[in-house]
């Protein structure tokens, strides 16, 4: 689905919102891990995606065991990323979206996606998730994000398949 639009928006916020779409879309592929992949650093990945400054940012996935809610992009990132270390394989496929909304120096973006995880043990599962998020423009020009919720809900291995296969991926 193309990005939404404000109506009458200035020139600049189809462009905005397209960035926005394309870097949902670059952020969800980032967790995808391989096997025989470097370790997974989450400051690294996603250096160019969160709001590692601000301190108004507000970070929460139901994939969590403790279902926290995060308050600087690192402790989140300390949360996830011994989880996803531990994975042989993560792959995930945009199955709706990014759908985006853009308004000066904020935008929101919405984007529906499916996950197949293979454990270290060689054991897999899949999950669709819902993911929210709210994007920042910085003085330099760059989107960060400050919001991002993501509701997840396990799903069998073969409705994973078809799903992804739908979208593509």
């Amino acid at each position: 689905m193309p990005p939404v639009y404000e109506p009458g928006a200035s020139p600049a916020r189809p462009h905005a919102a397209a960035t926005v779409a394309r870097l949902h879309r670059e952020w969800i592929h980032r967790w995808d891990r391989r096997e025989g992949d470097p370790e997974f650093d989450f400051t690294t990945v996603f250096a160019d995606f969160y709001d590692f400054e601000a301190d108004d940012v507000i970070l929460f996935d139901d994939a969590d065991p403790e279902r926290r809610v995060f308050r600087d992009a690192a402790a989140f990132g300390r949360a996830f990323a011994p989880m996803f270390a531990a994975l042989r394989r993560a792959e995930h496929a945009v199955e709706e979206g990014p759908e985006v909304l853009v308004s000066d120096r904020l935008a929101a973006s919405r984007m529906v996606f499916v996950a197949r995880l293979t454990a270290a043990d060689g054991a897999v599962s899949a999950l669709r998730a819902l993911n929210s998020q709210v994007w920042r423009r910085g003085d330099d020009g760059r989107w960060r994000i400050v919001r991002d919720q993501t509701a997840v809900h396990p799903v069998d291995l073969h409705e994973a398949a078809a799903l992804a296969a739908q979208a593509g991926g």
